[in-house]
């Protein structure tokens, strides 16, 4: 299954002229995430550009394409996808008039093209915000491990949406009145081409049944017409997904790095995979008469309105769904149960683990290795933009690396450090920039450190007793101490001029000693290495810093902190009887 190389004259067309050339068009909410990445939600619609077909005169003008930009106020930077080159797009229709096949019954239109710039861009309507959403319950990485330098201020999407919180509806209009009143106010013309909210038909087309489908949306990605899911293939795949998994490793990288083919892909696999293997049912009290497809079209149709409140959706293997996720929870309740019975006890550990892609050594240079492989450009990626850049183009390589990389860290480090012989985790993706974490449960051979803490408990040892067994106990099976490793002066006292601020009075290091970017081997030369990068990494990763995570409660007066507790006792008991602590 090979879709070929892309020919000179479909290179490095722009989202614009590629949406100009483009028989369907695909139309997916796409974002650009706080901290970087970039996202989609809601469905994939795409819409014919004539009633019941593929568009057959080619190109489209500019006022049918369907794109719609959306800045922060305040904001007044081009785009470079927004160029279009008249020329470009006619050698690019032409080519693909004699070469695909999805494309051999277009007609090009000389009135069309003659309506294109020569070389310019197009100025989109656009749409002002205040702000976008903030997420309380993920602030992001830290700052420094986000901040990608000089980068452009859109997403490259195909079709770029408002950010949360806008009224969609209402701006439109407003957009369209003021259109129309310009357009009553001059009548000469302007140099500058101004594009509506595009124009389309009501009725979408399948994305399941129509052949070319993806050819038809994306003929740059698929030039020759070969390798389309829907046409006859001389290697196929038993699915969607691993489809669209083989064309992600493809080797030039260009359905990877297309701004928006992979989330419409995403899309329709997870649609596909809702009317196959969801199922819904309907709530009925005993004794009540069952209930048929038919019965329940016939009383929606007539108007009962409480018919919808008795149907319930599930998707247990839907991957994301409230149903998936208990059946997830299920699961990892009957590891538990199983370990429990085979005599092993409870969990040890409770893991977690972030993908520092900016940091991985290794990472950038499997980058920089495929990146050539794929396009063949070196890259620079001790520039902060140019990597920010290579990474949102590749997330798959991070991804899949980060997970060879997890499994590696559970052989190599949990088990003969940490004895662990039995895991469980999940992946996750961080809402603020849609990098993977995970967070993981580990077991013990040795059943410790529970047993420990059972035997003290019985010995009715006090709370503070019980942590000073169990510090002692982590010191001496992994050397894990709560000192800061600068050690003490000869008064007794910590050595704060090497720790950081605020605790301490210590420089910042250079960032040629950032320990986060080093490897064993950059350290393991002399003991006096490791002692330093001990130091670095302790300062660095180990001291608690106040930010929008911390639960420590902050420095307030005596009758604050009792007011604050009481209130926090009362959310605890939901209204049980509770009496504050006078001390």
């Amino acid at each position: 299954m090979d879709p070929q190389s892309v020919p000179a004259q479909l290179k490095d067309l722009t989202l614009v002229e590629q949406q100009l050339i483009s028989r369907i068009s695909p139309a997916i909410n796409i974002h650009m995430l706080k901290h970087g990445g970039i996202a989609a939600n809601g469905h994939c619609v795409a819409f014919p550009q004539q009633i019941n077909e593929p568009a057959r005169i080619l190109p489209k003008l500019p006022s049918e394409i369907n794109m719609l930009k959306v800045k922060r106020k305040g904001k007044n930077e081009s785009y470079k996808e927004h160029r279009v080159r008249r020329f470009t797009v006619q050698n690019a229709l032409i080519w693909l008039k004699n070469n695909n096949l999805a494309y051999s019954d277009i007609t090009i239109s000389q009135d069309r093209l003659s309506q294109l710039p020569l070389d310019s861009t197009l100025e989109l309507q656009s749409l002002e915000i205040d702000s976008i959403e903030t997420r309380v319950d993920d602030q992001g990485p830290a700052p420094q491990q986000v901040d990608p330098g000089t980068t452009d201020g859109l997403s490259e999407s195909g079709v770029l949406i408002p950010e949360p919180n806008l009224d969609i509806n209402k701006e439109l209009q407003t957009v369209v009145e003021d259109i129309i009143k310009q357009n009553e106010k001059s009548s000469s013309k302007t140099s500058v081409i101004k594009i509506p909210w595009p124009t389309r038909d009501n009725i979408p087309i399948s994305e399941f049944t129509t052949k070319y489908f993806f050819t038809l949306a994306f003929p740059c990605l698929f030039p020759y017409g070969t390798g389309d899911f829907h046409v006859n293939r001389p290697h196929t795949f038993n699915s969607m997904a691993d489809w669209a998994d083989h064309l992600l490793w493809y080797r030039d990288g260009r359905f990877a790095r297309h701004s928006y083919f992979k989330f419409i892909v995403h899309n329709i696999i997870i649609r596909k995979r809702t009317l196959e293997q969801s199922t819904y049912i309907v709530k009925q009290q005993i004794g009540d008469e069952h209930m048929t497809i038919s019965d329940l079209k016939e009383q929606l149709q007539n108007g009962n309105i409480n018919i919808p409140e008795k149907i319930l959706y599930f998707g247990a293997n839907l991957r994301g769904t409230s149903q998936y996720w208990a059946q997830r929870a299920k699961e990892l309740r009957a590891l538990i149960q199983y370990q429990i019975n085979e005599g092993n006890g409870l969990p040890a550990f409770f893991t977690t683990g972030s993908c520092a892609e900016f940091y991985f050594k290794t990472l950038h240079r499997l980058l920089q290795i495929y990146t050539f492989e794929t396009t063949k450009e070196k890259v620079d990626l001790s520039n902060r933009s140019t990597l920010f850049s290579v990474l949102q183009a590749n997330a798959h390589v991070v991804a899949h690396y980060f997970e060879l990389r997890t499994q590696n860290y559970f052989k190599e480090v949990m088990g003969p450090v940490f004895k662990v012989n039995t895991y469980w985790y999940r992946q996750e993706f961080a809402k603020s920039r849609g990098m993977v974490h995970w967070h993981g449960l580990c077991w013990r051979s040795d059943r410790e450190p529970h047993n420990l803490m059972s035997s003290l408990i019985e010995k009715g040892l006090s709370d503070d007793d019980c942590a000073e067994h169990l510090s002692q106990w982590a010191k001496s099976n992994f050397g894990m101490t709560a000192c800061h490793p600068a050690g003490k002066d000869e008064t007794g006292n910590s050595k704060k001029d090497l720790w950081p601020p605020p605790e301490g009075t210590g420089p910042p290091p250079p960032e040629e000693k950032n320990p986060l970017l080093k490897l064993l081997m950059d350290v393991s030369e002399s003991q006096e290495s490791l002692l330093e990068d001990h130091l670095l990494l302790t300062n660095r990763v180990n001291i608690h810093r106040c930010s929008d995570y911390c639960l420590r409660l902050p420095k307030i007066a005596d009758h604050q902190k009792e007011f604050v507790v009481w209130n926090l006792a009362q959310k605890i008991n939901q209204g049980k009887h509770c009496v504050p602590h006078q001390q």
